[in-house]
């Protein structure tokens, strides 16, 4: 359903956009976002792809062997993008937890873990030549800006080393 406090909160990200242009690229998704659930529509299933993209292009032509090298990586690209803060919470599994800087709405907030597990399990994917898949998801917080996300190999690929 239609979401006006997310309505309202991207028009607040538009205003911040024109306040101080440098973080454009990091709020527009977050605009796009809030504005997609402002009026009904699921976006979590793109950004998943938009997601998986970014973190494949990025990666083209490398491969690691390290878990904690490509982690790393990724937060370094993701802090680049102007996205919020990734922090590796634990490595087994692998627990990866984010902090928006923007506020978000549950749904918002939800769509904004799919662009996120798209792109941390394709890099490690690419990285590590390993097919990994989230196997929990929590967005939390007051604002819902923290999203904590579990990612573990699949086991059902049988492609595990």
């Amino acid at each position: 359903p239609p979401d006006p406090k997310a309505m309202e909160l991207s028009s607040e990200i538009l205003t911040d956009i024109v306040e101080d242009y440098s973080r454009a690229s990091g709020l527009i998704l977050r605009s796009l976002i809030l504005t997609y659930d402002g009026v009904g529509l699921s976006v979590g299933p793109v950004l998943y792809s938009i997601g998986c993209d970014m973190a494949y292009s990025i990666l083209i032509g490398r491969q690691y062997r390290s878990e904690s090298v490509a982690l790393e990586m990724a937060k370094q690209y993701f802090d680049q993008f102007g996205l919020g803060e990734m922090t590796l919470y634990s490595k087994d599994p692998i627990t990866v937890l984010f902090r928006d800087t923007v506020d978000l709405t549950q749904t918002s907030a939800s769509a904004m873990a799919s662009f996120m597990e798209g792109f941390v399990c394709t890099f490690l994917t690419s990285c590590i030549g390993v097919p990994y898949v989230k196997t929990e998801q929590e967005v939390f917080g007051v604002r819902n800006n923290f999203i904590r996300i579990t990612i573990e190999k699949d086991r059902s690929s049988g492609n595990v080393l």
